[in-house]
């Protein structure tokens, strides 16, 4: 029997572990255990109603913004979370 080779992978992404960063995807924030209702209590503190009547309609953005990093999240037109709302988040989970 020959030696079987063992390799590790990295996924980038990957939030199956739990461990979210900033350089994580926001889909895997969003889709976290922890994290995705922390970060969805955040964003609809800062809307209005019409704006939570938009998100609601257009849901389909989430799917065009899930891939970008969580880090670049704050710096999109509209969208009310701060850096600092996510690092409060980060240090939730710890």
């Amino acid at each position: 029997m020959r030696g079987v080779a063992e390799r590790s992978l990295a996924v980038v992404g990957d939030a199956a572990n739990g461990a979210l960063t900033l350089d994580s995807a926001i889909g895997d924030w969003f889709s976290h255990p922890v994290a995705g209702p922390l970060l969805q209590d955040v964003l609809l503190a800062g809307m209005t109603e019409e704006q939570r009547r938009r998100a609601e309609a257009g849901s389909d953005l989430t799917d065009v913004v899930a891939s970008i990093p969580a880090g670049q999240y704050p710096h999109f037109p509209g969208v009310p979370v701060s850096a600092d709302d996510l690092n409060r988040i980060l240090e939730a989970m710890r």
